[in-house]
């Protein structure tokens, strides 16, 4: 495919018609956007639905810590378990409780 395009590129050097509206030009930008797509490379993972809504809980929880909940309450807020939500966190999850817990503090203090 890429000979292709080099020797349609080629033509168009040599061709006194060799603008936007040649029709030769228009192959070649479509040549060129085929091998382009061609060549991308394949997405190999997947994101599975659990981790997605994992993560859209963990979240809201954070976001119930950061308005004054404590852990166990914001988790029952959202329907779970406490002992089974925490089996799931993962050390980003923990992060971002973390954060929350200290906009918590600083939200306690701006109120004050």
């Amino acid at each position: 495919m890429l000979k292709e395009i080099q020797s349609l590129e080629d033509q168009l050097i040599y061709s006194s018609n060799c603008g936007s509206s040649s029709l030769l030009f228009t192959v070649m930008m479509h040549r060129t956007s085929e091998w382009i797509e061609s060549n991308k490379p394949k997405e190999s993972f997947r994101i599975s639905p659990f981790k997605v809504e994992l993560d859209k809980q963990v979240k809201l929880v954070a976001y119930y810590i950061e308005c004054g909940y404590i852990f166990d309450t914001a988790v029952r807020m959202i329907g779970k378990n406490t002992s089974d939500f925490r089996k799931q966190l993962t050390d980003t999850h923990n992060h971002i409780l973390q954060a929350a817990r200290k906009q918590r503090k600083i939200n306690k203090l701006k109120n004050k």
